[in-house]
């Protein structure tokens, strides 16, 4: 449990990081900016590829922002756990 309440204060950290914060919205924005601009000219299945790659690149931003949430979460829950065991 101490391990899950130490993560979980690394983890708020981080999400309260500025600098991370200002680089998930650039990364996040940049695959936006990149998937309004994909060419639906060309060949569809191309398209399609580029499109779905992007939208992995920015799924996987939102999966680590969900990690360190859940880090946080479960950390508050191993706190918890502690207060109920004294």
């Amino acid at each position: 449990m101490e391990e899950h309440i130490k993560k979980a204060g690394h983890a708020k950290q981080l999400l309260d990081d500025a600098l991370l914060n200002e680089a998930f919205d650039a990364v996040e924005n940049s695959f936006i900016r990149a998937m309004k601009q994909v060419d639906l000219t060309k060949d569809y299945q191309d398209v399609s590829k580029n499109r779905d790659s992007l939208m992995l690149g920015l799924m996987i931003v939102g999966k680590v922002k969900s990690y360190l949430q859940q880090a946080v979460t479960n950390g508050k829950i191993a706190e918890e756990a502690l207060k109920e065991d004294f």
